[in-house]
């Protein structure tokens, strides 16, 4: 890798903090596109291989998270991003079977193992310590695409329910107006305890989510059914309190309806999609089998 691109994507990293910083969007989306851009930056003291996977990986996320939101500022943060993944697509030969991340951690903790075992005994035994391998990792540790995809998918999953969950649209004399509410804000209305329940049940599946690569295949394929049809159900229930709450309440000139925002949209997607991903064969293979 050139000098010229192994300081480039560092830059743009800045550049996506940055951009984050400036963006008038709600705190969550700060956070997340920050960290993507200072994990940007680190990729500068990591091994070739694992630059080439890492940022592709924050390519990804980040251009995720920038189709929900719209600025001047998120058109900078958005190019960066995908000039990142461009980057990338000369080193596409070096995104073999077996990860150079996983292999480079691997050695990270060998080393650091041997360097403690050195200090407990000043005479290690001849040939020092073996190299560790993932297949040496406990067996409940899932390194395959399913397992690592749905952690990242699971961030996103987690991510939703401080987002804006549905919206009220008004509009009268040609005139409309909107209103945003997140579940906890809709919850606090009318003190509502399914609504409440609704946002711990999605924040705790988005964390179980998070956790794909500790938990079996068919655990996490149950548990994106469950956060799919919460996600469903918590939009319809509200929808029902909705229409409920208008029955003779308001003027007849004025159009009024509640709708799914990026919150549920973004929930339903994302397991919908860890569901998928835990449905293909292929997607739960082991890392090194055929």
């Amino acid at each position: 890798m050139q000098i010229q691109e192994r300081l480039l994507v560092p830059g743009l990293g800045i550049v996506i903090v940055l951009s984050a910083i400036i963006l008038g969007v709600p705190i969550v989306y700060k956070v997340l596109l920050g960290i993507l851009g200072g994990a940007a930056l680190a990729t500068y003291f990591a091994p070739q291989g694992v630059q080439v996977e890492t940022r592709l990986v924050i390519a990804a996320v980040g251009l995720i998270i920038l189709l929900l939101v719209s600025s001047a500022a998120l058109w900078l943060a958005l190019m960066a991003f995908a000039a990142i993944a461009a980057l990338q697509i000369p080193h596409r030969g070096e995104l073999q079977r077996s990860s150079a991340t996983i292999a480079w951690l691997n050695e990270l903790l060998a080393k650091r193992s041997s360097e403690k075992t050195t200090g407990e005994d000043e005479t290690p035994k001849a040939g020092g310590i073996a190299k560790i391998e993932v297949g040496n990792l406990p067996g409940f540790v899932r390194l395959n695409v399913a397992g690592i995809a749905s952690s990242v998918i699971g961030v996103l999953a987690l991510a939703s329910v401080f987002m804006p969950w549905v919206f009220i649209s008004a509009t009268a004399g040609g005139e409309s107006e909107t209103w945003d509410f997140t579940l906890r804000k809709w919850a606090g209305l009318e003190d509502d305890p399914a609504v409440h329940a609704f946002f711990f049940i999605v924040l705790l599946l988005g964390i179980v989510g998070m956790a794909s690569v500790v938990i079996p295949r068919v655990v996490m394929a149950i548990v994106a059914i469950a956060g799919f049809v919460v996600a469903i159900v918590s939009y319809i229930y509200m929808y029902g309190k909705f229409e409920d709450a208008l029955s003779g309440e308001i003027p007849s000139y004025i159009d009024a309806s509640l709708l799914p925002n990026v919150g549920v949209l973004l929930a339903a997607l994302c397991f919908l999609a860890i569901l998928v991903l835990h449905l293909i064969p292929q997607a739960n293979k082991p890392r090194g089998t055929g």
